[in-house]
């Protein structure tokens, strides 16, 4: 095997984590060709970009929460939410009215907002959506009495 070779195979096995023993071991296994050695290198590489993307994921959510001024932890947050990550529509929400008198007055209140009232909020909205759908599905006018009720949650 040529030098170069032999040392870009320590080099990675040592990039992955793995020590100098350890390497040492791998890289002289008779039965392990130089294909075998890059895919396992390519598969634990992956496995790595992928565990390094999530933890940026998380980052980025928790930097919009700390912008936003969502106070919770991240066991909190998926209690509240699960999988909905509601700092991923703040920019459109505010490009859209954070102009508005009504946007500045619902980001105070809401800064001020802890699990509990989220949890809340959340059962009212779900509470809500049936009637708010079986309006819409009937068909019923904007000013009707059905359409009155549901909007209520406003």
């Amino acid at each position: 095997m040529p030098d170069l070779e032999w040392q870009q195979r320590i080099l990675f096995y040592r990039e992955l984590g793995f020590a100098l023993e350890e390497i040492a071991t791998i890289v002289n296994d008779p039965c392990t060709d130089a294909i075998e050695h890059l895919r396992r290198q390519r598969g634990m590489l992956t496995e790595r970009i992928e565990r390094l993307r999530a933890r940026v994921e998380v980052i980025d959510h928790e930097m919009e929460a700390q912008r936003m001024s969502v106070r919770l932890t991240l066991v909190e947050r998926f209690e509240v939410f699960g999988d909905f990550h509601p700092e991923d529509h703040a920019e459109v929400a505010e490009r859209r009215w954070g102009k508005t008198e009504a946007y500045s007055r619902s980001q105070r209140r809401s800064a001020t907002y802890n699990k509990e009232d989220l949890q809340r909020l959340k059962a009212e909205g779900e509470e809500v959506e049936p009637v708010l759908c079986a309006a819409f599905t009937a068909g019923s006018a904007s000013d009707s009495d059905e359409a009155m009720a549901a909007k209520a949650h406003r």
